[in-house]
């Protein structure tokens, strides 16, 4: 099978003086976010091409919540968030479901990722219902998930109030000794569109297992099991939150199928890679 050649970038942004660790679009406005190691955050102009506005943090512990505003970000930030977390897992807002929600010619379609692609290729669509249900998913609480002060934890905290509100352990009495004990390297959260209350957990630990929470009960996870052989190094859930996908430091891109009724985790596909060690996944 021929290898399809890589295609050419649309551009190429300048300007950080340290490697860019992570990144991320704005998701309704031309901005991307980009951080590096010397703790710059840098907001590019995605249609200009051009810096917006930059800021520098220290390592200092802290989470800082910026207002974006017409020039970029706010001159000060809205929240502090003084945490004794000081560690390379990336830390992550809550994510809610998108609802799939399409009319053609006046027919209501609801449907995952294949349905929209069907659509897409049918004709054009009104998406303005889908777009106001969307905006009701943003209200209510708004939570942060990131590794704990204690390696093997997972702190969650609450944006509203800056306050911790759980710590999940993978020593939890529920967990089997073999996966016990395990720096989490990285983290996932979601509410559900039928317990928007209720926050659930995905985390990747260093000896290649997963483990979900529903915090309705914290102490033990609904499921653990492990589909690498070497550190989880990225998880991301879809946007349905019935299922994800995960990368690692091995040989392989594991995609997973979330089973809410059953509380269960199952391995849905291994795509083998012939380099190994991917540091991020996106749907």
């Amino acid at each position: 099978m021929s290898k399809r050649p890589p295609p050419d970038p649309v551009a190429v942004l300048r300007g950080h003086l340290a490697p860019v660790m992570d990144l991320c679009f704005h998701p309704s406005k031309p901005m991307l976010f980009a951080g590096s190691s010397n703790g710059e955050l840098r907001i590019w102009d995605t249609v200009q091409h051009r810096t917006v506005s930059s800021s520098c943090q220290v390592k200092d512990g802290t989470v800082k919540c910026w207002d974006i505003e017409a020039g970029g970000l706010s001159r000060t930030p809205s929240l502090t968030i003084q945490t004794k977390s000081y560690h390379f897992c990336k830390l992550l807002l809550v994510k809610k479901p998108s609802i799939c929600l399409r009319k053609i010619g006046g027919i209501e379609v609801h449907g995952g990722m294949e349905d929209q692609e069907s659509i897409h290729r049918e004709g054009p669509y009104d998406d303005s219902e889908n777009a106001q249900q969307n905006d009701m998913l943003t209200e209510g609480p708004k939570y942060m998930v990131m590794a704990g002060e204690q390696l093997s934890e997972v702190e969650i905290w609450d944006l509203n109030t800056a306050e911790k509100l759980a710590q999940l352990s993978s020593n939890s009495s529920g967990v089997s000794s073999k996966h016990s004990a395990r720096m989490c390297l990285a983290v996932q959260a979601f509410l559900l569109l039928e317990s928007q209350r209720f926050l659930n957990v995905l985390a990747g630990y260093e000896d290649g297992c997963m483990m979900w929470w529903d915090m309705r009960n914290s102490g033990i996870p609904l499921s653990s099991g492990k589909y690498h052989s070497e550190p989880v190094l990225s998880l991301h859930v879809d946007g349905h939150c019935n299922g994800g996908i995960s990368g690692a430091a091995d040989d392989k891109i594991a995609t997973f199928t979330l089973d809410h009724p059953t509380g269960s985790c199952v391995l849905k596909k291994e795509i083998a890679l012939k380099r190994p060690g991917i540091a991020g996944t996106a749907i």
